[in-house]
């Protein structure tokens, strides 16, 4: 949102601007994919379990903080 209202005041061709954001976005997306499907091989299974385990570890310290309020 910041980045929106601060085009609105910079003198600049918005199709330029809305193509270099669209072709960054789109080189992050892929290399991630790439990168992911690398990883997913190599580590597989362990990769499941340990990004489990991550979720579930969020999840029970947002509800503590949300229970001790």
């Amino acid at each position: 949102m910041a980045v929106g209202i601060s085009l609105a005041f910079i003198d600049n061709n918005i199709l330029i601007t809305a193509a270099a954001i669209g072709l960054a976005t789109f080189l992050m997306v892929t290399l991630g994919v790439m990168v992911g499907r690398l990883i997913g091989n190599v580590a597989g299974k362990w990769a499941e379990i340990l990004g489990g385990l991550a979720l579930i570890g969020v999840g029970a310290v947002i509800l503590y903080e949300h229970l001790t309020m």
